[in-house]
């Protein structure tokens, strides 16, 4: 699967403090490893559109295109 971040994705990344950064770096490799994690709750959000989300922690959930 190839993966792609969003513009608007960098922009609110930037935006999170660094303890959730770390976590989504975390889960960003476990995507790499096996993107069908149970913990990820990796699922498409748009019908039209290749957008999906992934969680991050039990309070942050991302998207990407």
């Amino acid at each position: 699967m190839i993966s792609n971040a969003t513009e608007s994705f960098w922009k609110h990344y930037g935006q999170l403090d660094e303890q959730i950064k770390k976590r989504a770096r975390k889960a960003c490799r476990l995507f790499e490893q096996n993107s069908s994690h149970p913990s990820l709750e990796f699922e498409k959000v748009r019908q039209t559109k290749p957008v999906h989300s992934a969680r991050v922690t039990l309070d942050y959930g991302g998207r990407s295109a």
